[in-house]
């Protein structure tokens, strides 16, 4: 599941927890901190995959960028492509 369906789901379920809570449902305090624990996980579950995300991208950076530097030197080495006319 994507991380923001997953999002979205946990919050109809948070909105529909508080409202059972609001119409007086059993074990109110209870209730409201298991919801606050699910949704604080789920928070951090969230922010490691961005991270991994993130980690991710940065090594595709950096591949793009010795892969550039290594087609680079290779262009130098080959003249630049540049015409010589004399």
């Amino acid at each position: 599941m994507h991380i923001f369906g997953a999002h979205c789901h946990f919050r109809i379920q948070c909105l529909s927890n508080l409202q059972h809570l609001q119409q007086g449902g059993a074990g109110s305090a209870g209730e409201v901190e298991r919801v606050r624990s699910k949704r604080d996980s789920l928070q951090v579950k969230q922010a490691s995959e961005a991270e991994k995300l993130l980690h991710e991208k940065d090594e595709e950076i950096r591949k793009m960028q010795k892969m550039l530097q290594q087609m680079q030197a290779q262009l130098q080495a080959t003249g630049g492509g540049q015409d010589t006319v004399v």
